[in-house]
């Protein structure tokens, strides 16, 4: 049987007021031809109980919802051989939405759906920036669908009126068709009054721009979360709530992806980090599917997070993608900045030579340790040592007493680079010299 891969998205900006609509075609999935039809899948009706809501729960579990959950702990994370030894580690925004949009196609390509579940903190404003950029003009392309937990979805709960359960649908399409100022004014403020945390961290532009971006890009976007309302008509609480609330999210995305032709699906979904772990969305999810779970790290303002713990240990001077598990299905995503990052120095000049042979890398360290790149182990020091590697981009860590730094490096053939460390800085240097024929003026 063909499997589904689902992707969900999201995009907002006060800047898309008045935007024309844009004269390309959307990335997305092709809309049914005129005159076709869907048939809306029937809903349930909304427990009002706990043991209404178990029996739901039960009723519609998919998939292992015991399957054990990653540590995202600081120790258990620098435990892993990505963090190690650079094995598996995927570094730089460009090389991550790449190695993701692979695994997207792959499966498609063999008939199955894919749903990438990007699971946040909500005080951070910056993973959700990560998010629109993974869903933007250089990210994952082809998506079927992009959903937000920002934004609430109507529902069909049965013996429910419309009304009691409309959601920002209508807003967003009106948004997304014809960008009228006067509903960017409505988007922000509902915002602001129903999005505690987006407005407590002062994030709710980041909503905005999420919403600008799909408009530009004809994303597929839509709300995911359950209305308000209706979470206080169903009167239950964690974590009942939590699991009628993403059921709630799915069962208004099969609304929408049944109007559309069928086959594989490509799902992007932004939502709050518990949620993505096995025992939440995932379980309502086709088990022919393949179910990518990212854990967004960093980016956080509160000094006694487990990311500022791990940042004590650890620079990030990239975007790093780290796999969780054996199948690469649960996978964290570091992000730098405080308090991961460091201080990170780049400077390139373009070198009259071809683009021919090796790259010739020269490496120091403050601290005597070990770097590890391009499948190499590279004993660095305080003496400046040169080493003939091949021309790719690839991840780098470097290990040197207590601290390790990680990043991206671009090694171009016949080029030049200049790394140097500075682990008690928290510093690296990189300095490249690029050939002619690499496209400098």
């Amino acid at each position: 049987m063909g499997r589904t891969v689902v992707v969900l998205l999201a995009c907002l900006s006060l800047t898309g007021a008045g935007c024309p609509s844009p004269p390309h075609p959307s990335r997305s999935d092709a809309s049914p031809p005129p005159g076709s039809h869907w048939s809306r899948p029937a809903w349930p009706a909304l427990p009002r109980t706990l043991a209404e809501a178990e029996r739901l729960i039960a009723l519609r579990t998919r998939r292992d919802p015991g399957r054990s959950a990653p540590s995202l702990s600081p120790t258990q994370l620098l435990a892993l051989p990505a963090l190690g030894e650079g094995r598996g580690l995927v570094a730089g925004e460009g090389a991550v939405w790449r190695w993701l949009g692979e695994r997207l196609r792959a499966a498609r390509a063999a008939g199955r759906s894919v749903y990438l579940l990007f699971g946040s903190h909500h005080d951070s404003g910056a993973q959700l920036e990560t998010f629109r950029r993974a869903v933007g003009p250089v990210g994952l392309l082809g998506l079927s669908a992009v959903t937000l937990e920002q934004l609430d979805a109507t529902g069909a709960w049965q013996g429910i009126s419309l009304s009691q359960q409309l959601g920002d649908d209508p807003l967003l399409e009106r948004l997304l068709r014809a960008g009228d100022p006067r509903d960017w004014s409505e988007l922000q403020t509902r915002q602001i009054r129903q999005d505690y945390t987006a407005w407590k961290y002062g994030f709710v532009d980041a909503v905005l721009d999420l919403v600008t971006t799909a408009r530009a890009l004809r994303l597929p976007l839509a709300g995911c979360d359950m209305p308000r309302s209706l979470q206080d008509r169903a009167a239950l609480e964690s974590p009942a709530r939590d699991r009628l609330r993403e059921l709630h999210c799915l069962l208004a995305l099969e609304d929408r992806l049944a109007r559309r032709p069928a086959g594989p699906r490509l799902v992007a979904m932004f939502w709050g980090q518990e949620h993505v772990r096995p025992h939440g969305l995932p379980r309502f999810l086709p088990p022919d599917a393949l179910v990518l779970s990212v854990y967004l790290v960093g980016a956080r303002p509160n000094p006694l997070t487990p990311e500022a713990e791990l940042g004590r240990r650890l620079v990030v001077n990239d975007l790093l993608l780290v796999p969780l598990d054996r199948e690469a299905e649960q996978l964290t995503l570091l992000l730098p900045g405080p308090p991961l990052g460091g201080e990170l120095g780049r400077a390139r000049e373009w070198l009259t030579t071809a683009g021919n042979g090796p790259c010739l890398l020269q490496v120091s360290s403050q601290l005597a340790g070990e770097l590890f790149l391009a499948g190499r182990r590279i004993q660095v020091g305080p003496k400046e040592r040169e080493v003939e590697l091949p021309a790719t981009s690839a991840a780098y860590v470097l290990r040197a007493g207590t601290m390790r730094l990680a990043g991206a490096l671009e090694l171009v053939a016949g080029g030049t680079v200049e790394l140097h460390f500075d682990p008690i800085r928290r510093a690296t240097s990189v300095a490249l010299g690029l050939p002619h024929s690499a496209g400098g003026r």
